[in-house]
Parts: structure tokens; sequence; C-alpha cells
């Protein structure tokens, strides 16, 4: 178990951090004389052990990477040597490292801190809802993009959508998006690249595509997505380029995603963040992009949060979505390291 306190401006991130230092030689000159001896102490304080009792301890002994030993200030004390960081908590709490079960957590980091980066950093280019009243007007802003950024003819784009759902504004909005616009409205205004656009919510759960980008589905995956959906159609029975899962889960194989190097410093701010309210752990799903920069944070040593993650890409690919289409992942769950690992493959 890894400690996480909550001390003054002291992030638990960096009780954990002092908590690998090694003493190796007061530590082996100890053992070779039969007593036990701390690298680190914590005492005077309130420590929440959570065992069967839910008891709590005044003090807490750790070493290397773990827990020793917990009780009162006299016993653990005791396990001090010369070379012991001791901590007077002053009455502070100690708490196990906390466990957040269901953190959208790549979302928030870039929702957070994605201020820094650029829209080609980003790969996402947001199109501009305010004072958009027509079809006529949406179209207009993506055209601005296109002539701003210059995209290569063929190059994949992503629009990205944030509406402001609430009040009549927002419905007007909404429309715009589900009813007026569709793949061949979007292709006039992006003929040379196949295109998407986010539907205002998030991205996992749908997309608008233009219409080279649905020949490129089409031509890849009809049969998956004939007989697995889900698409709208048109009034004559066409797909009108609106796509959701599972058939939109698609495109996350053929759209761009930001570099593991841009998106690292703002992983890191919000790991730090999540540090300080005592997380030690994270289990969520992540996209591959964010699994690539985890292991850059982790092998720059500045990875704080132990990540326990579920493969999301494996939606898309095509496969029909039976036990054979997962067999490449069979072995996978539980592979990884102690700062990252995969928890579960979903098809």
């Amino acid at each position: 178990m890894r400690p996480s306190v909550i001390y003054g401006r002291m992030s638990a991130y960096l009780l954990a951090m002092i908590g690998f230092l090694t003493l190796a030689v007061p530590r082996l000159a100890a053992q070779q004389a039969g007593a036990a001896i701390a690298d680190i102490i914590l005492h005077n304080g309130k420590i929440l052990t959570v065992d069967p009792q839910f008891s709590t301890a005044q003090a807490v002994a750790i070493e290397g990477q773990k827990i020793a030993a917990v009780g009162d200030d006299q016993k653990i004390l005791a396990m001090a040597g010369p070379n012991t960081l001791k901590i007077d908590l002053k009455g502070r709490t100690v708490v196990p490292g906390l466990i957040d079960t269901h953190d959208h957590i790549h979302d928030q980091a870039q929702g957070a801190y994605g201020g820094a980066l650029t829209p080609e950093q980003k790969k996402k280019f947001e199109v501009d809802w305010r004072g958009v009243t027509s079809k006529e007007d949406a179209l207009n802003q993506v055209k601005g993009l296109m002539d701003r950024y210059h995209f290569k003819p063929g190059e994949w784009i992503y629009f990205a959508n944030q509406l402001g759902f609430n009040g009549d504004a927002g419905k007007a909005e909404a429309k715009i998006l589900y009813d007026d616009l569709n793949r061949w409205e979007l292709a006039k205004v992006t003929p040379n690249n196949p295109a998407v656009m986010s539907l205002g919510i998030p991205d996992f759960n749908g997309f608008l595509v233009n219409d080279k980008g649905m020949e490129i589905l089409l031509r890849d995956h009809e049969d998956y997505i004939k007989k697995y959906g889900r698409y709208w159609i048109d009034s004559t029975g066409r797909m009108d380029g609106h796509m959701e899962p599972p058939a939109s889960r698609l495109l996350f194989d053929y759209l761009p995603w930001p570099a593991p190097e841009d998106l690292a410093p703002l992983y890191k701010q919000y790991d730090d963040e999540l540090n300080a309210a005592g997380l030690t752990t994270v289990s969520t799903r992540l996209p591959k992009s964010s699994v690539e920069t985890y292991k850059l944070l982790d092998s720059r040593g500045e990875l704080t949060l132990r990540m326990a993650y579920g493969v999301e890409w494996a939606f898309g690919g095509g496969s029909v979505p039976d036990a054979n289409a997962l067999k490449k992942f069979q072995n996978s769950v539980g592979s990884g390291n102690d700062s990252i690992w995969i928890t579960s493959v979903a098809k």
C-alpha cells in the first residue's frame, strides 16, 4: 500500500516519492543487528488503517515502498534509525492511497489544460458556434478553418463542436448539426479531405462524417457497418453521414491524435491535482494516445499515479465482434508494469 498524506502544502505524491528512497547501508546494519529500521516515520497524527476494524493509529513506519508497521508513537518511533526521515503530523490525518474507479482522466486533463496546445497540436479544430443561426453559417465557419490551416489533400480532419444545449439557442444549434447538416453539405467546404465533426457530445458516442470520409469507411467496412450499425439515413434511405457506435468507433483507426510529447505536460499537471487530493491510482478506459503519453511520463520518472486501464481501441478495426476478434488481446489483461497495466478489453 502506498502512503498518501494530507500534510499542509506537502502533496501526497511527494511523500510517495520520498517513500522510494533506499537507505541500504543503515538498513543492512540494522538487519544484521536484528532490529527493524524505517526509511520514513509519520507520527503524532491520525493514521486511518482501513483494517477490518477501521482502527486509527498514531504513527506509521514506511520501509522502501511498503508500510512496515502502524501503532502508537512510542512503538513506531522505536523503529527509527540515524537516517530515518521523521515527520511530525501535528494531528493531521494520513489516509491510504485512494483509487478513482471512474475518471475520464484524458478528457479531464485536456479539458483543464488543453488551452496550452495549438489546434495543430490537439489535432482538433474548434468550430465557433457563436452567432451561428443557419446551416450556411456553420459551413462558413468550417470553410474559414479550411482556409486558415491549409490542410493537405487527403488528410483526415477533425472539427470539434461545443454546443450550448441549454435554451432555445442550444436547441437551434443542435437542429443545424443533427438535422440540417449531412455528409454532402459538409463535403461542399471540405472537398479534398475526409473530415468528421463531433456532435457536441463525447466523440466516443458519435460523429458526422463528410462524403469522402464515408466513402473510405464504406470501402473498408461496409459489411460491418450495415450489419452492426448504427447510422442515420435520409428520406431516400441513404446513409447521411451521422454515425453512432459501433460504426462511429471505426473512425478512431483513421483520425489523427495528439503526440505524447505534447500531451505529457497537460497530463502531469492534472495528475498533480489528483495526487494532492490523495489519489494514487486511477482505473479508466484509455485511448492509444493516452497510454503512450503515460508510458512516456513513466519512462521519465514523472508518473505519480498508477494507471489501471481498459483497452478502448478494440472497439475499432471493423472485425466481427465475437471471441475470435479479440484473440489478439487474450493474453493482454494484467500485462504492463507496476505503474501502467491493462485491466480489461472490450469489443
